[in-house]
């Protein structure tokens, strides 16, 4: 579940989801009370994967690419061109890859909401570059934990996450066997690895103490609606 889900929550999203849930509940609970039970275990869920991703980020040191080893670990450094670039659909912008999301403001039920029209993603290859070596990066199944580009119009919403090269990246994933270079052809270790999904994988513009706090953020306010919840539906 932990790997499900950190790749599609970031700590801001998990913030987000946790107030909605709030929210909803607020609106909800004078006429169905036991929705108090199902927000308690919603709010379980996020502090749970806050936690989880927030442990994992301060278990791990940051390595240096000539001496990083398979198995868990985080890198910083620059990303630069692997295989090519991709355009963002809606910027145009080149980059080494993107997920672009269409919203539309909709009314649902009584209240207006944003509803996903268009969503598309392009995974794609690059180097992340500390300066002792280069590491190859595969963005399949991490989180693009990045500020976003976004372009609104009247009721529609546009938002890009690209990975654009020559700009800094903090990576936390899996480094595994390198499939495009023969088995211990190259007498620099890291040449034969190549970073992709573990039990979490993200790519960020932030740096590590700034992932942290935000995580740590979304684990107490989930923490908290959790302990309220339950309070008041033991109460009803």
């Amino acid at each position: 579940m932990l790997k499900f889900l950190s790749r599609r929550m970031g700590a801001k999203s998990a913030l987000g989801i946790q107030l909605a849930i709030i929210l909803g509940a607020v609106q909800l609970y004078p006429r169905y009370p036991f929705v108090l039970i199902g927000g308690a275990l919603a709010s379980a869920v996020l502090m749970f994967v806050s936690y989880s991703v927030k442990s994992f980020i301060e278990a791990i040191p940051t390595s240096k690419v000539r001496s990083v080893a398979m198995g868990m670990a985080e890198l910083r450094g620059k990303a630069l061109e692997a295989r090519g670039t991709v355009s963002a659909p809606f910027s145009r912008v080149e980059c080494l890859a993107y997920e672009a999301k269409e919203e539309r403001l909709q009314k649902v039920g009584k209240n207006y909401a944003w509803v996903t029209s268009f969503h598309r993603r392009k995974d794609g290859y690059f180097y992340l570059d500390d300066g002792t070596g280069k590491l190859l990066c595969h963005t399949k199944g991490a989180q693009l934990a990045v500020s976003p580009f976004v372009r609104q119009l009247g009721n529609v919403r546009r938002s890009e996450w690209r990975i654009l090269p020559g700009k800094t990246y903090y990576v936390i994933g899996k480094v595994a066997d390198n499939p495009f270079v023969k088995e211990a052809s190259s007498q620099e270790g890291w040449k034969d690895l190549m970073m992709t999904e573990g039990d979490i994988y993200i790519i960020s513009d932030k740096k590590e103490k700034s992932l942290r706090w935000w995580y740590g953020a979304a684990f107490l306010f989930s923490a908290v609606s959790t302990a309220v919840f339950t309070a008041l539906a033991f109460l009803i």
